[in-house]
């Protein structure tokens, strides 16, 4: 399978439970990276895709039902224990700095390689970097 995350300019993911941050381009850009294949989230992160695309999925339980071609946003970061399972890392970063009490833990990243960076002006940012990490 295929994860997406974002991440601050310190690897953060989330402050008290909830997202850093938002912005529309990102899941514009998630739902045109995916294509016609699966996009798995949960019910907390459905609720900002306002342009939600027919092969969106929502289930708390996505590790479960993700099969190996399919995309996860894991806006949470607990990709840890399914590591095993991810063919690829999909990255957006938001070159900023946010409050953030869960970080992403970037040495899960040392045997993977960076194939990709492409940025992009978001809704309310003024550049979203997309890194893509492959074994």
């Amino acid at each position: 399978m295929k994860v997406m995350i974002c991440l601050d300019d310190h690897n953060g993911l989330l402050f008290n439970k909830r997202r850093q941050s938002l912005d529309r381009k990102v899941h514009q850009d998630m739902v045109s990276y995916v294509g016609s294949k699966v996009l798995w989230m949960n019910a907390y992160s459905y609720k900002s895709f306002a342009e939600a695309s027919d092969n969106c999925r929502v289930d708390d339980n996505y590790w479960e039902l993700a099969k190996e071609e399919d995309f996860c946003f894991a806006e949470d970061g607990t990709i840890e224990s399914n590591l095993h399972r991810i063919s690829e890392i999909v990255i957006y970063r938001w070159n900023r700095v946010y409050p953030s009490d869960v970080k992403f833990r970037i040495d899960m990243l040392k045997d993977w390689n960076l194939i990709e960076t492409v940025s992009f002006a978001g809704n309310s940012h003024e550049q979203i970097t997309r890194e893509v990490y492959r074994r």
